[in-house]
């Protein structure tokens, strides 16, 4: 039980810095959708995509020393199950 609020806690961490604006992207894209009948749908894919891309780059270069702690966190999690 501890260990899943443990993991909790690290997920919500590491998305809780992209989440909301990945979420106000996906909004506005259904919007702009409902509005414009679905004729923009092509438009709208390109913009998702484009803001998703823009999000990875970013959220990767900023994150980059954090991604150490989670990959060694899952080398003593593995270690630790194949030790017992």
């Amino acid at each position: 039980m501890i260990e899943l609020k443990k993991k909790i806690k690290l997920l919500k961490v590491f998305y809780s810095s992209f989440a909301l604006f990945s979420l106000v992207i996906t909004v506005v894209c259904l919007v702009i959708a409902f509005y414009s009948g679905g004729k923009s749908i092509g438009i709208l894919f390109w913009l998702k995509l484009g803001t998703s891309g823009l999000i990875y780059f970013f959220q990767n270069d900023e994150m980059k020393h954090e991604y150490y702690y989670y990959k060694n966190l899952w080398k003593l999690h593995a270690i630790k199950n194949t030790s017992a």
